[in-house]
This record gives structure tokens, sequence and C-alpha cells, in this order.
């Protein structure tokens, strides 16, 4: 393995697999020093996410174009500080409010762009629970957007 590898790349990589990043975190000393993980493209399960929670050093974290319902497990990852589930048209909006209490002060930057779950009321919890949230982009394709503009919210 690879046990100073603090990023892995897999932006688009067609042939990787919701199995293949379970087996892969689960199986590996990876996932012990790993700090950026990017899977942007790849179609992750709710099963990769729980996987992925158990890399509890993680700062930043791309799934954008997730395949995902359920991002709770995430909150195990209390050192995120970017996450980034744009276009994860499957996101239950409870998933991200309890992901959000883990994360708590850590997070910083926050995207759901195209995750229609996430609405106003989501929004307001979620910046409740995560004060230091300096970037959140709900609005485009959310139904935040259709609620109200993103001035309204903070």
């Amino acid at each position: 393995g690879c046990p100073l590898l603090e990023e892995l790349c897999l932006d688009w990589c067609q042939h990787v697999r919701g199995d293949d990043i379970c087996k892969t975190v689960q199986q590996s000393p990876v996932c012990r020093s790993l700090k950026r993980f990017h899977l942007s493209g790849v179609p992750t399960s709710d099963e990769a996410v729980k996987a992925i929670s158990s890399c509890t050093n993680l700062e930043y974290l791309h799934l954008g174009d997730t395949k995902a319902t359920d991002l709770s497990s995430l909150a195990a990852c209390t050192r995120i500080n970017e996450l980034h589930v744009c276009r994860g048209v499957y996101i239950q909006r409870e998933g991200v409010i309890m992901a959000c209490k883990g994360f708590g002060d850590s997070i910083r930057i926050l995207c759901c762009a195209g995750s229609m779950e996430v609405n106003k009321d989501t929004a307001l919890r979620v910046l409740d629970l995560c004060p230091r949230i300096n970037t959140w982009n709900c609005v485009r394709g959310t139904a935040v957007s259709q609620e109200c503009g993103a001035r309204e919210i903070r």
C-alpha cells in the first residue's frame, strides 16, 4: 500500500465503481493517511460513502455526480472542511443534516448544487449546525433556488 498517501484523485475514472472504492478503503492502509479524496463522476453508492466514512482524516471530499442517497455516515469525518456533492440528485436532506452535525466547526465549503432534496429548511439547519461555513453552493438546481435566493438564507 501507500501508507503516506494524502490525496487520491479518481475523478471520471470510467472503470471505478462503488464496490472498488469499498475494497480500496477497507483493505488498504490508505484511509488512515488520506486527507483529500476526489471521486467526481464516479458512481458512488451508499455503501461506498459508508466505506469512505472510515477515512476519518479526510479534509476534502468530492463526490460530484454521486448515486448515493444517504450522507449521514460522513459525520464520522469530523475534519472535513470542504465537501462537494454537486449533482447528487438522489441525496436526501436528512443525510446532509446528519453529516453536518459531525462536521460542526470544521466545514467551510459545502456544495450541494443540483441536489433537489436540499431545501430552505435544510439550508437553515445546516447553517445553524455549521456556523463557520463561508461558502455554500446550494442554490443552483435545488429546491432552495425555487424557494428563495441565497441572500435570504444568510
